[in-house]
Order: structure tokens, then C-alpha cells, then sequence
């Protein structure tokens, strides 16, 4: 079969093979040839992006994280992958910026973050920022995603992640930024004890 090159998201001047071909070139390549997303005006980088393998395009998401709907109107299966990669990025900073481990997480030598991860929905169900048809049985279906470890489930809670990683797989730059602050409605503070609010209204702003 033909083989399908995947262009860099930010400079578009590189094709690459595979994801993982791109995470190998990445250091050099941002160094060298490609520009860096902060860099980037905030109202260029605020511009709804439709993520290729996410099955349904919203617009606004910064408005709808400040309103606390970002999962709504999505469907199932991309609020599953949202929720897992959102919680896996948030395990990642945590113990980059803050040397912060959950004693049941892969950063702690577990096989799995799975019991934290499911921490993680239970408080996200009680802030009331699941969607409307979100119920146990759909936790069961999410958790049941994070765990399978096929070789092509990227949202798998058996291994950790980096930023850019997040963005390779999404093809958008800001997916990280939307990602840390879902974490932090969550959790009520982003990584390390920071506080990504005003940066949101600004997002907001820019949409």
C-alpha cells in the first residue's frame, strides 16, 4: 500500500513516516527549521483546529473550559481519549515540574496509573464536568480504553507521555494547553501548584 507522510503541524516544511519518526527528528528539527507554537500570536493559535482523528469538531474550547462544558456535545469515544491524555499529561508535569507521584502510577514503577486515573474521573464527576449522558457504565467503557494495550492505542495508561507527543498525535499545537487546563478544573490547580486562569480568560479572549 501507498505510504501516507504526515506533514509538521507547525512549519509544514518535513514529512515524516510515522509518529514515531517524527518524535525521533523532533529536537533537531525544532532547532533548526521550525517554529516554535509560542511564538505564535494568541488569536492565530485560539483558531478552532479540527484534530483528524477526533470524531466530532467543536469550536470554542477555551469558552467552553472556562463554562466547564469542554466534554460536552463530543462524541464517546473522543471524550475517552480527552479524559486519559488529559490525566496522563497532567501525571507527566506533575513529576517534570513538581517531582509529584501518585503512588499508584507508572512515574512510581506501577505497570498501570489506572487506579489513579480512575481518582481522577470520580473528581471530575463531581465537578460536574462530565457530559450529560456520562454514567458508571461509560467510566467502565473509558477505563477499559486507557488500559488496552494494543500497539495502536496512543491513550493508553501503561505509559507516560511528553508535550510533544500530545502534539504529534493530535496535529495541533494548543491540544497540550487545553489538555493542562481541563486537569486543573479537575484537580482545582495545574501542575506543581500553578495557576493557568489568566491564560485561559486570554484564551478566551483570542477566540
Amino acid at each position: 500500500p501507498a505510504l501516507t507522510l504526515r506533514s509538521c503541524l507547525n512549519c509544514e516544511s518535513v514529512e515524516y513516516c510515522s509518529i514515531e519518526c517524527q518524535l525521533t527528528d523532533w529536537m533537531a528539527h525544532r532547532n533548526l527549521f521550525c517554529v516554535n507554537p509560542t511564538d505564535i500570536p494568541l488569536a492565530t493559535l485560539a483558531k478552532p483546529h479540527r484534530v483528524p482523528f477526533l470524531k466530532t469538531y467543536i469550536t470554542n474550547p477555551f469558552a467552553r473550559l472556562a463554562k466547564g462544558i469542554w466534554l460536552h456535545d463530543r462524541h464517546k469515544q473522543d471524550v475517552y481519549v480527552l479524559l486519559i491524555d488529559s490525566f496522563r499529561l497532567r501525571e507527566a508535569d506533575d513529576f517534570t515540574y513538581g517531582g509529584m507521584t501518585n503512588n499508584d502510577s507508572v512515574y512510581s514503577g506501577r505497570v498501570s496509573s489506572c487506579p489513579a486515573f480512575r481518582r481522577f474521573l470520580y473528581q471530575a464527576e463531581a465537578k460536574g464536568l462530565m457530559p450529560p449522558w456520562w454514567s458508571d457504565q461509560k467510566r467502565v467503557e473509558c477505563l477499559t480504553k486507557g488500559i488496552d494495550k494494543r500497539p495502536d492505542n496512543y491513550h493508553d495508561l501503561h505509559a507516560m507521555t511528553r508535550d510533544i507527543e500530545i502534539v504529534v498525535v493530535y496535529e495541533d499545537a494548543i491540544m497540550t494547553m487545553q489538555l493542562r487546563m481541563f486537569a486543573e478544573s479537575v484537580l482545582g490547580k495545574g501542575a506543581a501548584g500553578s495557576d493557568g486562569q489568566l491564560m485561559l480568560q486570554k484564551m478566551v479572549v483570542a477566540e
